[in-house]
């Protein structure tokens, strides 16, 4: 299984690097190309760790994360497309000093979002997964998802967690995180998954125009997607990071020991006929 992943790995990375050599001919061809190579890449890193198809994109809970697809995609897209420029420069004999234009603010901000995402999920989620697991939220998380017997429902902290990896799907990406929220859809995420999906739309969008209608290598840039679409993104991911701070699994209140009751006294009465009220020793 290693000698193959390995072989596989080896075999994207010389595609990746081989294939801009025929930019100047179908520079078009040649990104969709790169496209397919580093997903392969990305699949066969998975495989080599997880023996699981899509196992870059499962997590320490043994769950699949929106927050790695979306780093992962858009590390496809972007090293994709500069590939294919840079390296298509290189095989063409042309200088590369001015390669800077490459990197230019709107895409920094594009991968800073995305990874800051990824970041903040990973903070978030340790935080959350160093407290106590309340046995009760448990309990409940294993009857709302029907996992009475407790065969594949897990914990981690107050986060759930799969038993086992095999156990990851993609409907992981759109549930809660929690164990009081496992059972329900987060439309946080659903929406940040629509934001990612038309944001990659728009981005493959443009660099096809701009691949087909090319006159040369030297003149194609990387695609820049619309500023108030990056914004809203921003927007967006921030929401998505607020909802996950929140923490949904309440902890069971400590058992408060109740003070005892002191048996009433007898009261005292003096050769005088006057009652005397007994002293309660402290």
């Amino acid at each position: 299984m290693k000698s193959s992943s390995a072989l596989s790995i080896l075999i994207c990375v010389a595609a990746v690097a081989i294939a801009p050599r025929f930019a100047a001919h179908n520079a078009l061809v040649v990104l969709w190309v790169e496209v397919a190579a580093l997903t392969a890449l990305m699949i066969a890193v998975g495989v080599s760790v997880t023996h699981r198809f899509w196992g870059i994109l499962i997590n320490e809970r043994n769950v699949m994360s929106l927050s790695r697809f979306q780093a992962v995609l858009w590390t496809v897209l972007i090293l994709a497309d500069y590939a294919t420029i840079l390296l298509g420069r290189a095989w063409q004999g042309m200088s590369l000093v001015d390669a800077k234009d490459l990197l230019r603010p709107d895409l920094l901000m594009l991968m800073g979002i995305s990874y800051g995402s990824a970041v903040g999920t990973s903070i978030v989620h340790a935080n959350k997964s160093g407290k106590r697991t309340p046995p009760a939220a448990l309990a409940d998380a294993q009857a709302n998802l029907n996992d009475e017997d407790g065969n594949f429902t897990a914990a981690q902290g107050v986060m759930y967690k799969n038993k086992d990896i095999s156990d990851a799907n993609v409907g992981d990406m759109f549930q809660g995180d929690e164990l009081a929220d496992a059972h329900t859809t987060d439309l946080s995420k659903v929406q940040m998954f629509f934001f990612t999906i038309v944001s990659a739309v728009v981005f493959l969008g443009t660099a096809d125009a701009m691949f087909t209608n090319m006159k040369s290598i030297s003149d194609v840039l990387i695609p820049q997607l619309p500023e108030n679409l990056i914004a809203l993104m921003g927007i967006s991911h921030a929401a998505y990071l607020g909802n996950k701070a929140v923490t949904r699994t309440q902890q069971q209140p400590s058992v408060q020991a109740q003070p005892q009751a002191t048996a009433p006294q007898p009261s005292v009465v003096t050769t005088t006929g006057s009652t005397v009220a007994p002293t309660i020793q402290q």
